[in-house]
């Protein structure tokens, strides 16, 4: 028995559908499984870049913003803004 994963496959078969029941993706060979792997695994892959970009686009953004401030302020320590910045 599997105690610990990050997602559950359910192979149906002659053992019956507990397993597919209990499972995230239900696949009816085992020879399917390559192909979900790959699938997924591309997807999860594509996701992670997209994320990775957006956190070096936001950074790059907050970044030149702040020196934008800064030089019309001469660097004079002022704040932006009153309130807190919250996300």
């Amino acid at each position: 028995m599997i105690q610990r994963a990050d997602v559950g496959i359910g192979i149906s078969g002659k053992e019956g559908m507990q397993a597919v029941m209990a499972s995230d993706f239900a696949i009816s060979k085992f020879k399917y499984l390559e192909r979900l792997l790959l699938v997924h695994g591309h997807w999860c892959y594509d996701r992670l870049a997209r994320m990775i970009l957006y956190f070096f686009y936001k950074n790059a953004v907050t970044f030149f913003s702040n020196l934008r401030f800064g030089s019309g302020t001469d660097f004079a320590g002022t704040i932006s803004s009153n309130r807190p910045l919250s996300l």
